[in-house]
Parts: C-alpha cells; structure tokens; sequence
C-alpha cells in the first residue's frame, strides 16, 4: 500500500454545477464490458482546465507541491443505472484510484464502495478462480446487461463470502471523496432499486506519479 484510504466530505466547491455540466457529456457504453454502466469520454479531452485542477487537488492530499508531482489520468464521468445486485470484488492496474458520489444518497439502498481483504489462508485469486463456469462470459453479460440470474448470483456471492474479508464499507454521500490504493480488493456496493434507479460517479485512475516525494505510507515507515 504507497497511500492510505481516504475519506474526505464536501470535496468539490461546486457539487451541484459539476454534476449539471456532467448530466449534458456524451456517455459510451465500454466497448470490452469490463466495467457496468457508461462513461464519458476521458476529461482530459472533454475540458482539459477542470481534468488538471481535479486530478491536481486529490494529489495535493498526499504530496507536497513544489514542485508538483507529475502525472497520467484516466478520469471519467461515469453513469449507472437499472443494475441487478452489486459489482464483482477486483483490483485496479494504476496508482491511485479516486472517487467522488454525485447522486443523492438513498437510506434504502447503499451505493458506495467496499474494501476488502483475503482471508486468512486464501491464496491470491486471479478473477478465473471465482470458480464459475464461463466467468469472463457471465461477468461481462452482467455488466453489459445489468442482469444476473439467480445461479451465477448465489455463486458470485459463496464464492466472495469464502474467500474475502470485508474491512470497510464506505457509504455513498453526496460529494464524498474516496481515495484509495487500487491493489486492495474492492467492489461497488449495491447500484440501483426501484426508488433510486441511477447513479452517477466521478472516477479518476491515476498514475506514473513522479515526484521527489516519497509516497505517504514509505514516508511514515521510514519515520524513526
């Protein structure tokens, strides 16, 4: 782990007007399926100024800025909505993965973000062990389609409950901010019901961060 999980309310100044502005982007549906819902295009081509102040104030978090670290984002506007069930628990392949909640939280429902760990004697699973015929198959019809049947359900859900321990359950509130080591297992929550149907994220995966900084976690090991 190079930074620690955090959490920080009221990040974006302006919560209402991003949210707005996002509500009027093109949104695409993943062209491999291999996350559920639609994304815009990455900010960076959308409206450079707002990608490099975003990515630049999640940095500011964890390093000192003179200089400034340098960077690759991958930060996107993501919309979900009429989503059966929760995401499959995974790692992400950057840095830094951030996320900020932009739809109104539902006291029925929890739509944020779990974190996980292997239990204890677990071997690392690479995402074929989940142990379910034609995984990839099934994983990404659930993701394209929003729908799962009840067979690959119960088998998604034995298998996460055997294999990972929930450390963190992080709730879905307006314009929270969640920054976390993306090599810790994680998983969406529960995405949408009846009465709230849609939810709408900003999500950014950072990476090839450069700076003369050691990363927050080896600084406070090397603390003496």
């Amino acid at each position: 782990m190079i930074i620690p999980t955090t959490i920080l309310d009221n990040f974006l100044d302006n919560p209402d007007d991003i949210k707005e502005w996002a509500l009027t982007l093109k949104f695409n549906s993943p062209t491999d399926n291999v996350y559920p819902g639609k994304r815009t295009e990455c900010l960076s081509n959308v409206f450079f100024p707002f990608y490099s102040l975003l990515n630049n104030k999640i940095l500011s978090l964890f390093f000192p800025f003179n200089p400034p670290p340098s960077y690759t984002a991958n930060t996107y506007f993501q919309y979900i909505s009429d989503f059966q069930d929760s995401g499959w628990v995974h790692q992400d392949h950057n840095q830094i993965t951030a996320l900020i909640y932009l739809s109104p939280p539902d006291p029925d429902i929890n739509r944020g973000t779990s974190l996980y760990k292997l239990k204890k004697g677990t071997i690392h699973p690479l995402f074929y062990t989940y142990n379910i015929p034609n995984f990839w198959d099934k994983r990404k019809e659930h993701y394209l389609s929003g729908k799962i049947d009840e067979k690959t359900q119960s088998e998604k859900k034995e298998f996460e409950e055997k294999t990972f321990e929930k450390i963190l359950d992080v709730k879905d509130e307006y314009n929270r901010l969640l920054v976390f080591d993306p090599k810790i297992y994680h998983t969406n929550n529960t995405f949408s019901s009846p009465s709230s149907s849609k939810r709408l994220t900003l999500i950014s995966f950072i990476n090839n961060i450069v700076s003369p900084y050691s990363f927050p976690s080896i600084r406070s090991k090397q603390t003496t």
